[in-house]
């Protein structure tokens, strides 16, 4: 792609100096479709019969969070269960947790992890999406206003800044590839902006 920029330099009749130059074209980002439910709707994505309304018998909790570098950031992952909608996927779910912060803490504005490619949510979850939020049954209070893909990076965005006292929601998606652990950042208006951490994402 050829940009040809036009500077005029001075109030009268000066010079002007014509620059062309060849600028790559701009990566491709993609927004990712991202579908709100319930507690009860999440666990029936991995682990039971979705065509209930009330979670059946001997369904359990989430696992256990994966501690990694930084105690605000809470992920973890796991593979859906053989016969649930998710089955032969591994679901990745993440949390921000600033409750515990004092409240001059930063505020935080999103995650990015380096996901790889996301796989789509079974269809009798939603038609067609990317990302879930559990929006009722789980902790916090903050949701995810939009997911962009970048390549194999994946940013979150939070609908408002979660700040000291608050949490966002459970949030996250799934993929083909199983579990490691590896670099992510959250951002948001501190110094410094970016904060660098570790998340469970898929193996690429």
């Amino acid at each position: 792609m050829t940009i040809q920029r036009t500077f005029i330099f001075g109030a009268g009749v000066g010079a002007i100096l014509v620059l062309t130059a060849a600028l790559p074209a701009p990566a491709q980002t993609t927004d990712l479709i991202i579908v709100n439910q319930s507690a009860l709707r999440f666990v029936c994505l991995y682990d039971a019969d979705c065509s209930n309304s009330i979670a059946p018998a001997g369904v359990g909790a989430l696992p256990a969070e994966q501690p990694g570098s930084d105690p605000r950031l809470k992920s973890l992952a796991f593979e859906a269960k053989v016969g649930s909608p998710a089955a032969g996927k591994t679901v990745y779910v993440y949390r921000v947790d600033l409750t515990k912060e004092a409240q001059l803490t930063d505020c935080m504005a999103g995650l990015t992890v380096n996901f790889g490619p996301a796989a789509h949510m079974p269809s009798d979850i939603a038609k067609v999406a990317h990302v879930f939020v559990i929006t009722t049954g789980g902790a916090g209070t903050v949701g995810v206003k939009s997911a962009e893909q970048d390549g194999d990076s994946i940013q979150f965005n939070f609908a408002e800044p979660v700040c000291a006292g608050q949490s966002s929601l459970f949030f996250g998606l799934t993929s083909l590839a199983p579990a490691v652990t590896s670099n992510a950042m959250l951002f948001g208006y501190g110094t410094p902006p970016v904060v660098p951490v570790t998340a469970r994402t898929p193996r690429l």
